[in-house]
C-alpha cells in the first residue's frame, strides 16, 4: 500500500549479478561481480559480445544477471579455475550505460529508455547472441487498484515460476 505511482516490474532472477564492460578502445570484454571480482568462466558470452565492438564503435557497460539451469551448479562454476562447465549460462540484461558515464558514476537517461534500448538491442542481435537475453518487464501504476492487483499477480507468478519475486524500478531513475 505504500507504493505509489508508475513503476517497472521485472522478475528477480536467481543467478550471479554481472556487469559486463565492453571496452572498444582496449578491444576487450570483461565481466565483473557486484564486488568487482572478474568473472572468467562465461567465455561463450564474452566471445559473442566481442563481435559487436566494431559494429557499435564505442565502449559500454551491460548490466544483468547470469543464470544457469541450476543455481547450485552455477555457483560451483562461477570461480572455478579448472574443469569449468558453464556453457548453459545465459546473461539476462536489464540495463546498460556508456562506459564513460558508468565510470563517472551514472547515466542520466531514465530507466524506461534504458530498458527499451537494451530490449531492442538484444532483439536486433538475437541470432548472434544466443546466450544473451533481455529481461522482460511490465509497467504498473500503483495509483490504481488494478496496479496493486497486477503487482500481487506478477509477484505470485514470479515465485511460482521459480524466481525470487519481482524487482520494482522507478521508470524515471537514472543509472547509478
Amino acid at each position: 500500500k505504500k507504493l505509489k505511482g508508475k513503476k517497472l516490474l521485472e522478475p528477480k532472477l536467481d543467478g550471479v549479478r554481472c556487469v559486463t564492460v565492453v571496452d572498444y578502445q582496449q578491444k576487450t570484454v570483461t565481466q565483473y561481480t557486484r564486488n568487482g571480482k572478474v568473472l572468467e568462466n562465461f567465455g561463450h558470452i564474452t566471445k559473442a559480445l566481442e563481435g559487436y565492438m566494431e559494429e557499435i564503435g564505442r565502449s559500454y557497460v551491460l548490466d544483468g544477471e547470469v543464470v544457469s539451469n541450476s543455481f547450485q551448479d552455477l555457483m560451483k562454476q562461477v570461480h572455478r579455475k579448472d574443469n569449468v562447465s558453464a556453457n548453459d549460462a545465459v546473461l539476462h540484461l536489464f540495463d546498460c550505460s556508456p562506459l564513460e558515464d558508468f565510470l563517472n558514476g551514472g547515466w542520466d537517461k531514465p530507466q524506461s529508455i534504458r530498458s527499451l534500448f537494451t530490449k531492442h538491442w538484444v532483439q536486433e542481435n538475437a541470432d548472434k547472441l544466443k546466450h544473451v537475453q533481455a529481461l522482460e518487464w511490465e509497467d504498473i501504476d500503483f495509483d490504481t487498484p488494478e496496479g496493486h492487483s497486477r503487482y500481487v499477480e506478477l509477484n505470485k507468478a514470479a515465485v511460482d515460476g521459480g524466481y525470487e519475486g519481482v524487482m520494482i524500478k522507478d521508470p524515471d531513475a537514472p543509472y547509478q
